[in-house]
Formats: C-alpha cells, structure tokens, sequence
C-alpha cells in the first residue's frame, strides 16, 4: 500500500480532506523519525516496536570480483512484531 493509498482511506474514514489527513500522516512520520533519531524506542499499539540498534564494523567481500572490502559500522532501524500481528 503506498502512502497516497493511506491518506485516502485515513481520509475517508476520519472524515476530513485528503490534505489534512496528509498533513496527519506526516506528522506522524515526523515524530517517529525523531523518536529515532534520539535513540529511542516507538511502539505501535498491536503492530509492534521500533528500535535503533549499532552494527559493528566488518569485513565483507564484492560478490563479483571476490575482492574483502570493509563494512563500516551504523546505526540501523529494527522491527519487532507484536503477537497480535505475527502471521501463525
């Protein structure tokens, strides 16, 4: 589902314009990017949480040319499904 699918079924269902359910959306976003970007954890109720976690440096290798190349160490964002969403 694509974003503009989101905002138009947020739209319809809350009963407002497409652009304040945008406006919404983006709100949204903009505060669980921010979350993250302190370091902190976001819980989606009955989705699950999401996390920053480190990875370290370490040394990989090209695929194609076979060549070790160094993989530098960053900061990633991790998911962690809840039991209600978990597919059994």
């Amino acid at each position: 589902m694509t974003k503009a699918e989101v905002v138009k079924r947020v739209a319809k269902c809350a009963g407002v314009s497409e652009r304040i359910a945008n406006e919404c959306i983006d709100c949204y976003l903009e505060l669980i990017y921010s979350e993250l970007r302190k370091g902190e954890k976001f819980g989606l109720t009955k989705i699950g949480k999401l996390s920053v976690a480190h990875r370290t440096a370490r040394v990989g290798r090209n695929p194609q040319t076979g060549e070790r190349i160094e993989i530098s160490a960053k900061k990633v964002v991790k998911f962690k499904a809840s039991r209600s969403i978990k597919i059994r």
